[in-house]
């Protein structure tokens, strides 16, 4: 197994911004503040806030950054990872951070249009455009 599955759900701390390997690959980093409410013995409210620090690649990262913006209530699916790095000094900096399998928008406070990416590049509505019902005659899909 590589890395630690985990799944959590927060809000994005600032807007998205896409960036490319010097290959042109596109990918980004972002951060999901994870909020836990609680009371104390005595009835005193409490609120522990959890940075995750998050890498996207791919199509999933120009779709991220096309689709989400600060505040958005996120939902994240991946595996954690330990990083390091030299920093500008030669010091070596360490951080532990999700590689994210999938990313989602939370409907509980949002609506979301939806717009299904085709393997050509190009976006496609999700829903059937003609006017008649999707799938079978009485509208079910999965006819």
């Amino acid at each position: 197994m590589n890395g630690a599955e985990v799944f959590f759900i927060g809000n994005l701390t600032k807007d998205p911004e896409l960036r490319f390997s010097s290959s042109g690959n596109p990918w980004m980093q972002f951060t999901v503040a994870i909020n836990e409410f609680s009371r104390s013995r005595d009835g005193e409210a409490r609120e522990n806030t959890t940075f995750m620090r998050c890498k996207a690649f791919g199509p999933m990262a120009e779709n991220f950054a096309e689709s989400i913006q600060k505040g958005t209530r996120v939902f994240v699916a991946g595996k954690i990872r330990n990083e390091s790095w030299q920093d500008g000094n030669g010091q070596t900096q360490y951080a532990t951070t999700l590689y994210a399998d999938e990313v989602g928008v939370s409907l509980r406070w949002a609506r979301a249009n939806v717009a299904k990416q085709s393997s050509s590049g190009g976006s496609q509505p999700a829903a059937a455009t003609s006017g008649q019902p999707a799938g079978g005659e009485e509208g079910n899909p999965f006819l």
